[in-house]
């Protein structure tokens, strides 16, 4: 049996990372000199990350712009310094997650890791989380979850990403769902195989499917 892992939200705790990084961006940055307000700059940050995507390069350069702020490199690389600091600091496994991985492993499951965006940004994860020799199989840097029946016809996916859902619905992997994270919220037009509040209930779902 295959049991594919995404990384966000279920290895380690992305929302919370993002949420606090950002954060202690922007405080760093009017400590620099960025002359508004915390809740300001908060705002205007959160519209360019969601017209211009998380892997977008210039965050912050475009902040400076959208706000009317004359170009600082200072103020730039003092947001870019705090969101790196705070991202290694909370860049760490969520609890029971390798313990998890290592008893499916000593089952007899075959592990894989999955995910959707850039593959080095995701492999940088994986190594700093010190899960990558974990896993047997890996497609990290999917374009779409659709992409991944080119290279897997079944098994099981454990991922917090709605979209999975009912992208691979009828398809012969099943989705396990992780509630957790900025995207519980959302609602599937199909129902996953089991919705699971913490990684580790992943281990406890396995085992019923093997034993069925």
């Amino acid at each position: 049996m295959l049991v594919i892992f995404d990384i966000d939200d279920v290895l380690y705790d992305a929302s919370l990372l993002k949420r606090v990084a950002r954060e202690r961006a922007i405080l760093s940055m009017i400590d620099s000199g960025l002359p508004v307000d915390f809740e300001t700059a908060m705002k205007v940050l959160r519209s360019i990350i969601k017209e211009k995507g998380e892997d977008y390069s210039e965050h912050f350069n475009e902040l400076l712009r959208r706000l009317h702020v004359k170009e600082s490199a200072k103020i730039v690389a003092a947001g870019v310094v705090a969101y790196h600091n705070a991202k290694f600091a909370f860049l760490e496994p969520l609890p029971r997650v390798v313990e998890t991985l290592v008893k499916l492993r000593d089952e007899g499951i075959e592990l894989g890791v999955a995910s959707i965006g850039r593959a080095v940004k995701d492999w940088e994860k994986l190594i700093r989380l010190n899960l990558h020799h974990l896993f047997h199989r890996s497609w990290v840097g999917l374009r779409s979850w659709e992409e991944i029946l080119i290279y897997v016809s079944k098994g099981v996916l454990v991922t917090a990403d709605p979209s999975a859902v009912d992208i691979l619905h009828g398809s012969g992997i099943k989705v396990i769902r992780v509630m957790r994270g900025n995207r519980s919220f959302i609602r599937t037009q199909h129902p996953p195989l089991k919705e699971v509040k913490h990684t580790c209930e992943v281990l406890k779902a396995i085992e019923s499917l093997t034993e069925g």
